[in-house]
């Protein structure tokens, strides 16, 4: 699922994206043969982007990003 949604008010414009998406492996010889996260998941990823236009050649922006790590299966023997 994506979504995106993006805004101007005067000389401040900006948008916000979200994903959710899951992405898993599966091997018979792997796991006990259940589903495993990948190691490239990322379950949850949220983009926001603020711009303000200070001169009609220059702008300031401001980038905040969010993504939950990467799946970790550590070994046990």
């Amino acid at each position: 699922m994506e979504t995106y949604l993006k805004q101007t008010f005067g000389t401040w414009s900006g948008w916000v994206s979200y994903t959710l998406a899951w992405n898993e492996r599966l091997f018979p010889e792997l796991n006990g043969g259940r589903w495993f996260p990948y190691t490239y998941d990322r379950r949850h990823v949220l983009n926001a982007v603020v711009t303000k236009t200070t001169r009609p050649n220059q702008q300031l922006t401001a980038t905040f990003l969010f993504n939950t790590g990467a799946a970790a299966t550590l070994p046990t023997s």
